[in-house]
């Protein structure tokens, strides 16, 4: 409920019950990331659609944008997560990560995905920081990126507009 109320407060009118809908999809793919390290493809899915769909009036973007989006956050996060596995010889991240990103590229466009990355970044480190233990290295923790990933993606909503007022 809070989630929409503060997206209409936000945004009154399309813009802010679309920014409700995105949360309230962004919710359980939060949580159940949190939760078990899932993100569902058919939730993933249900969320580029809707956002392919519906989401031009949130930041104002055409499909064109917003499929832009969703592929270059996609291979951006896929290919992130094969340089890894090349690198180190095991996996950085999960295979539900690079979809997530896709369809919320589907919501945003391509535009505010590089803030969107760096908020969600931000959070995961911060969070792995403080939450770090004496007797274990961060490197061999897992990491829910899926929850920085939707509040980060929530976030950049009213943070794009703000930055690109005026």
């Amino acid at each position: 409920m809070a989630i929409g109320i503060a997206s209409v407060a936000l945004f009154p009118g399309a813009a802010g019950w679309c920014l409700a809908l995105f949360g309230w999809m962004l919710l359980p793919l939060a949580l159940l990331d949190a939760r078990h390290f899932w993100l569902p493809d058919a939730l993933t899915a249900l969320l580029a659609l809707t956002g392919l769909l519906i989401a031009g009036p949130l930041l104002d973007t055409t499909i064109l944008e917003r499929l832009t989006g969703a592929i270059a956050g996609g291979v951006t996060l896929a290919l992130l997560a094969l340089m890894f596995r090349h690198a180190r010889g095991r996996e950085g991240m999960g295979g539900g990560d690079p979809k997530f990103v896709a369809a919320i590229g589907c919501w945003l466009g391509w535009m505010p995905l590089p803030s969107m990355l760096l908020i969600a970044s931000a959070g995961g480190i911060l969070w792995a920081l403080v939450t770090q233990k004496k007797d274990a290295a961060i490197r061999d923790r897992h990491i829910p990126f899926g929850v920085f990933m939707a509040g980060a993606a929530w976030c950049a909503v009213p943070l794009w507009i703000y930055l690109n007022a005026g």
